[in-house]
């Protein structure tokens, strides 16, 4: 499809045997032309990155690998605001789930 940007991440291990690091991933919450959108940075690679609200709604992307170098923008599909998504915004990823 055109315009679709597809992604894949492999390990060749089992994720729990794996050396990874504890990545501090920062969401930056705006509104850019009526849409708001979530910006993921991270100071080391972040794997299985998952947004999630506690409201209503959902993300244009809820699982993607977050490198350093190369920030992730999503757009929030929902009713809430910018600043509403910034107070209940949680994120997950690999390293930080055992």
């Amino acid at each position: 499809m055109e315009g679709t940007r597809f992604a894949n991440t492999w390990f060749d291990d089992v994720y729990k045997r794996l050396p990874l690091p504890k990545a501090s991933v920062t969401p930056e919450v705006k509104t850019v032309n009526g849409q708001v959108q979530v910006t993921f940075t991270t100071d080391k690679p972040a794997f299985f990155v998952h947004p999630e609200f506690g409201g209503e709604g959902r993300f244009s992307d809820a699982s993607f690998t977050l490198m350093p170098c190369s920030p992730v923008t999503v757009d929030y599909l929902g009713e809430a605001t910018a600043d509403e998504l910034a107070r209940d915004l949680t994120v997950y990823h690999l390293a930080n789930s055992f």
